[in-house]
């Protein structure tokens, strides 16, 4: 399994999660999702044990999004099993309503208000460029044969840097955090529909991955949600 993923609860009212997509053969793929994750969690974690739970986020989450991005690159180096191996991160904070997003490659966060799911992370892949450039439509991205070719990973340069998103959350939104083995598969009217049916619950989690699994998914799925307990 090359996805890793980890949940954590600093102190009450805030939580954080990581996400992370491995690539680079099995075993390097494994290797950095598990490398990446667990680097930027324990980051987190010791920033909020050293200086407390942040009021601005952003920069702790940047930097953790380069710690992991530094431990894989390193370990890259030193077996040639894992030359050139790397991951996608997902690393989401929340602290009461006020949300935020550091994301480097094509893992996404969605959100779900009102029974509207709506993608809050953009991808790094080279059909997201094809669509920039007006090259290809939308709808043409689910069965294009580069939709699996990201453009941006943890581990590959020495240096990368995510992107942020800030979202100020109301008090019945979900939060959905996946790796491609969700997204490259289940229509987003159908993660919607299960979301409003089964809300923020393990159930729901199950079935959307029941779903990826159902229309022959090839990929490793993981689901995170995040919202009011039902």
């Amino acid at each position: 399994n090359q996805d890793s993923f980890t949940v954590k609860n600093p102190e009450q009212n805030t939580f954080f999660a990581v996400l992370c997509d491995g690539m680079g053969g099995h075993a390097g793929g494994k290797v950095a999702g598990q490398l990446a994750c667990f680097a930027a969690a324990d980051y987190i974690e010791e920033y909020c044990s050293d200086f407390g739970i942040p009021e601005n986020a952003e920069p702790m989450l940047k930097e953790a999004v380069a710690k992991a991005n530094g431990v894989v690159f390193s370990q890259s180096l030193k077996n040639e099993e894992y030359k050139g191996m790397g991951s996608t991160i997902v690393v989401f904070w929340v602290r009461e309503n006020k949300a935020s997003v550091c994301h480097v490659g094509d893992s996404r966060l969605y959100l779900f208000r009102n029974g509207t799911l709506s993608q809050v992370t953009k991808d790094h892949s080279v059909v997201q460029e094809l669509i920039d450039r007006g090259e290809i439509e939308e709808n043409e991205a689910v069965g294009h044969p580069l939709k699996n070719v990201i453009t941006k990973a943890v581990g590959v340069p020495e240096k990368t840097e995510g992107d942020i998103d800030n979202i100020e959350l109301l008090p019945d939104d979900i939060i959905l955090i996946c790796s491609d083995g969700l997204s490259s598969y289940v229509s987003e009217e159908n993660i919607a529909e299960t979301l409003s049916l089964y809300g923020t619950t393990e159930e729901c989690c199950d079935q959307l991955i029941g779903l990826a699994n159902g229309v022959g998914g090839k990929d490793n799925v993981t689901v995170v949600l995040y919202g009011k307990e039902d």
